[in-house]
Parts: C-alpha cells; sequence; structure tokens
C-alpha cells in the first residue's frame, strides 16, 4: 500500500513536512597572516562545511587582495608572509606562502607570450 508522500515530488514532500530540519554542520575558519615577525589575526573567521571550501576561500581573498594591488605603484612586497588557515582551537590546518602566490600572478602566462 503506497501512502500519500508517495506520489509527491520531493519540493511538495518539503512544503508538506513541518518536522524540524537540521541545519548543516559549518565549522568556523580563521586566515591569520604571519611572517616570522608579525602577525595579523583573524578575529572573526568564517564558517565552512570543510577545510577545502575554507582553502578556496582564502585563495580567492588573496586573489582579490593581489587584484587590488595590480595597478598600484609601490605594491606591498608579499615575500616572507604566510596566510594560516586555522580552526577555533587555533590548530594550523593549511598554510600558504603569499610571496610565492604573488610572483606567480606577476609571471606573464604562455597563452599570452604565444600570442
Amino acid at each position: 500500500m503506497s501512502s500519500y508522500n508517495d506520489h509527491l515530488v520531493p519540493e511538495m514532500i518539503d512544503v508538506l513536512d513541518h518536522s524540524p530540519r537540521q541545519k548543516p554542520h559549518y565549522l568556523r575558519f580563521f586566515f591569520h597572516l604571519a611572517n616570522g615577525e608579525e602577525s595579523i589575526p583573524d578575529m572573526s573567521g568564517i564558517e565552512a562545511k570543510d577545510l577545502d571550501t575554507a582553502h578556496l576561500e582564502a585563495m580567492k581573498a588573496v586573489r582579490e587582495l593581489l587584484q587590488e594591488e595590480e595597478g598600484e605603484t609601490d605594491p606591498t612586497d608579499w615575500t616572507g608572509w604566510c596566510l594560516n588557515i586555522a580552526d577555533a582551537s587555533g590548530s594550523v590546518l593549511l598554510s600558504f606562502q603569499l610571496g610565492a602566490l604573488q610572483a606567480h600572478s606577476r609571471r606573464p602566462h604562455k597563452r599570452y607570450l604565444n600570442a
């Protein structure tokens, strides 16, 4: 014997279902900057579903930062600086060199050299 819900599409079941939904579990990640002598802590962090998502958000933020400085006559030299992705306990989960990313972004890409 089929139930009433067997004939409904999932979207209709969601509308008719009034049971409390469990929200997806998100973690808080922090993007701290450090160069061995100085550090700039991220006090607010971001919520992300996992480390991969946090890494993508960090890369997007770095890309935007480097693009903002592209036209400047005296851009910040990020050599020696790291972006550390940490969890709420302060443990660094992932780290990457901003100077290396900056150098890579300034290098001409092959597709432009062959044009």
